[in-house]
């Protein structure tokens, strides 16, 4: 069910999209509130890149060759998701990204850490190494658990259908 590709992009291409995020001030994160989870102060940053059939940030450049290494049949959604450090591991909400069905979401990891995404159907933990890509059907209850030994854990999901095989 789960899909997960190490060292998933060329590493310049890696370098690339994750010294944008991490080494430069381009990024404009938008605070965002949930309301789901387990601890008080539960919220994350994100970026929207790619929703409603078309591109949405200026920046769209920088994962653009992600997008590309996944080749989607149709992009739903792409966006990234920083989530700060915490004194202690919090845990986000269980939740799935959209109700579309068949289709997938993928968690490509940009900075190794301690945080994880925990798939609920098995309890596994997929934990944030850079490079990573971690790939499985939308309908799989996932969340996050907060980095406590990095300054934070950034990923970029991405939901999409891919192209639809043909049986004989």
């Amino acid at each position: 069910m789960l899909k997960i590709q190490e060292n998933f992009l060329p590493e310049p291409v890696f370098r690339r999209i994750h010294n944008w995020f991490l080494h430069t001030k381009e990024p404009n994160w938008k605070w965002q509130p949930f309301n789901t989870g387990r601890y008080r102060d539960n919220y994350q940053f994100n970026i929207s890149f790619f929703r409603y059939d078309q591109t949405v940030h200026p920046h769209y450049h920088i994962v653009k060759p992600l997008v590309d290494a996944i080749n989607p049949h149709q992009l739903i959604r792409v966006k990234a998701n920083l989530h700060p450090i915490t004194s202690q591991h919090e845990q986000s909400g269980f939740h799935v990204d959209n109700l579309y069905e068949n289709s997938i979401t993928s968690v490509f990891y940009i900075n190794t850490c301690n945080g994880c995404t925990i798939f609920e159907h098995d309890n596994h933990h997929e934990y944030s190494v850079e490079n990573k890509l971690v790939s499985f059907p939308t309908h799989l209850k996932h969340c996050s658990l907060t980095s406590t030994d990095q300054k934070c854990r950034i990923v970029i999901n991405l939901n999409y259908y891919t192209r639809p095989t043909i049986r004989l």
